[in-house]
């Protein structure tokens, strides 16, 4: 998959690891964010959760990026989440 980007570039392929991490930690604090402030993630009977915090946030993500229904609100306090940790609030 990754050789499909065609990138030989060291700079161009780092630059492309740099906004993968960074998109991949962005989605795991919504997740869990999420988590704690808005609805836990639903334990099933085998004692495993239903989703992963990554998948939960990368739906929250998704929905804030395109749904069209509270598109102000969210967006804030998905990337006040990420910053500071502790407390969205205080932003």
């Amino acid at each position: 998959m990754f050789e499909e980007t065609h990138l030989t570039d060291r700079r161009r392929i780092k630059r492309l690891l740099i906004v993968l991490a960074i998109a991949f930690c962005w989605a795991h604090r919504v997740g869990e964010w999420s988590h704690t402030e808005v609805k836990p993630i639903v334990i099933k009977k085998h004692q495993r959760p239903a989703k992963s915090l990554f998948r939960l946030g990368l739906e929250a993500i998704n929905e804030m990026l395109f749904s069209l229904m509270g598109a102000a609100k969210v967006p804030f306090e998905s990337i006040a989440c990420f910053l500071n940790p502790s407390d969205p609030e205080k932003l």
